[in-house]
């Protein structure tokens, strides 16, 4: 609810919604002029829908209800609103957790790392560097079997080693999808390979998701949710996978957004940092960044009186 009402405040401050007092709201003459972006994970985004449904069952007049919510949602069409990509990815670990765990914990186990578990939400980059710790070794185990094979069946021509180099990852990357989505096999070490193309596949997709927001590669961000959207539905995680059709929807609806601003979403989906800190992330998504000046502003003391305020201040 605080969600949804902090939503309707936001609409009456950029202008787009006029609050005439008493309650009684319009929306402005230039309201389709209003160009604004909002950013949230899945649930603010249905939290902003419950306000909606809140507003329409208040005791009002049936007319003065359907028009309070028609102000509403009109003032909302006029805003982009994409999900956070920073919780997305935060629910992309967790699904891969959540299907590798019995893969990942011997090898957390032979690291002795003790705080970290199933649900990646208090760990999150412990998690992460686990991940990519297994997901490296277990590349490198396939890199090494393909090389072998592959320099037996290929030769290196004078002057043409960096081609080479490159027509190895190239051939090696189709391997990986190869055995990812080869037939079963009675072998048991094709069963293993066919586990570890899978798990590498899907590592693979999050870190380039992960890369994305931090170079801030919109396309390469909206491809993410494609890539992972089969899993959430799979899983059952249905709000991350109506968030990706709505973002999708939001981004392709000719009649309302022009590409002049689908084009400025993407421009500006990602914050940059002109001075990045200590974690050395030149760019972050919306929520991260949001996440990261509550954790500045976490170290202040707390201000409870007018006078303590002013001597802190001094």
């Amino acid at each position: 609810m605080e969600t949804g009402v902090l939503a309707g405040d936001l609409l009456v401050k950029s202008g787009i919604i006029i609050d005439k007092g008493n309650g009684v709201f319009e929306l402005a003459p230039d309201y389709k002029e209003k160009r604004h972006i909002m950013v949230g994970d899945a649930k603010s985004v249905e939290n902003i829908m419950k306000f909606l449904r809140e507003i329409s069952g208040r005791e009002f007049s049936l007319q003065q209800s359907s028009t309070m919510l028609q102000v509403f949602l009109d003032g909302l069409a006029q805003v982009m609103i994409i999900p956070g990509d920073w919780h997305a990815g935060l629910a992309m670990l967790q699904a891969i957790y959540t299907l590798w765990w019995p893969l990942l914990l011997p090898f957390k186990e032979q690291l002795g790392w003790k705080r970290l578990t199933q649900d990646v939400r208090n760990c999150y980059f412990q998690a992460v560097r686990l991940l990519e710790y297994v997901a490296d070794e277990l590349m490198r185990a396939l890199l090494f079997e393909f090389v072998s094979e592959y320099l037996n069946d290929t030769d290196v021509e004078d002057g043409k080693e960096d081609e080479y180099i490159c027509n190895v990852v190239k051939e090696f990357y189709e391997h990986v999808k190869k055995l990812a989505f080869q037939e079963s096999s009675d072998r048991e070490e094709d069963r293993w390979r066919k586990t570890w193309a899978i798990f590498i596949i899907m590592a693979l997709d999050f870190k380039s998701f992960t890369e994305a927001y931090r170079n801030g590669d919109a396309l390469m961000i909206e491809y993410g949710y494609k890539r992972f959207a089969p899993v959430w539905e799979m899983l059952g995680q249905c709000k991350y996978v109506a968030r990706h059709w709505d973002q999708a929807e939001t981004l392709s609806r000719g009649d309302t957004f022009s590409f002049a601003r689908v084009m400025e979403c993407r421009i500006n989906r990602c914050v940059r940092r002109y001075e990045p800190g200590e974690d050395g992330k030149r760019m972050t998504a919306h929520d991260e960044n949001l996440e990261i000046w509550n954790g500045f502003f976490a170290r202040f003391p707390m201000v409870r009186t007018l006078a303590a305020f002013v001597r802190q201040g001094l």
